[in-house]
């Protein structure tokens, strides 16, 4: 059997038992009950798999059971997020996704997530995280990726927020950057006032972009 046939069997394996947990969470489910849903030999491999991503599932005496809906992110942000912060987070964001607004009762999973990303010097202080839903990280985690790690961490490193954003766009010329990503840039409520200061005072030419599928919310564009 090719490398990628295993990938999609072992990926429909993952996806039918998480589903099936999520469905009956916070129930014991036993071992054949699993092996009946996974319709795989390897299932308890899986299992241990889904662990490693994140899922609460606990070892019981006959079976498993997932105690949260919640899918915690990487080995390492489990080591650096305590459980009691991560706690704190959701309930401070009420149960729901900060980018999308909608909760598990929409189907989707909640994750804590860094605002500014490890990478680019980000903390755990609790106002650098916040929930998003499972798409929404994927989309920050893809849409960050574009940018050189090395290069955003001396960029936010810098004390002053006006220059945080000036830098920012002169790296980024002519390219569309959506109002969140600016607002984790500044770490401001008020940065659109900064950015009026900074087209006046440094005579960049930023425009505002009206709203489109892509953008639902609008987009900045600095053009040299």
């Amino acid at each position: 059997m090719l490398a990628l046939e295993v990938f999609s069997i072992n990926m429909s394996v993952k996806t039918n038992l998480i589903s099936y947990f999520l469905k009956h969470l916070g129930k014991a489910l036993t071992r054949d009950e699993l092996a009946e849903v996974a319709q795989s030999h390897s299932w308890q491999r899986v299992v241990r798999t889904l662990r490693q991503d994140g899922w609460d599932i606990k070892t019981l005496s006959k079976g498993y059971r997932l105690d949260s809906p919640i899918q915690l992110l990487s080995e390492k942000s489990r080591v650096t997020i305590s459980e009691k912060l991560r706690y704190q987070i959701i309930h401070r964001d009420l149960s729901t996704c900060q980018r999308c607004g909608r909760t598990i009762k929409d189907g989707i999973t909640l994750q804590v997530d860094h605002k500014i990303p490890v990478d680019w010097g980000g903390t755990n202080d609790p106002d650098n995280l916040w929930t998003l839903c499972d798409l929404c990280n994927r989309g920050k985690k893809h849409f960050f990726s574009d940018y050189n790690s090395g290069q955003m961490k001396t960029l936010m490193a810098e004390p002053s927020a006006g220059k945080r954003l000036r830098i920012f766009f002169e790296l980024n010329p002519n390219i569309e950057i959506p109002p969140y990503k600016l607002d984790i840039i500044s770490q401001l409520r008020d940065w659109t006032r900064r950015i009026r200061k900074i087209r006046k005072e440094n005579k960049m030419n930023i425009i505002w972009l009206r709203k489109t599928a892509l953008h639902p919310n609008g987009a900045y564009i600095y053009r040299p």
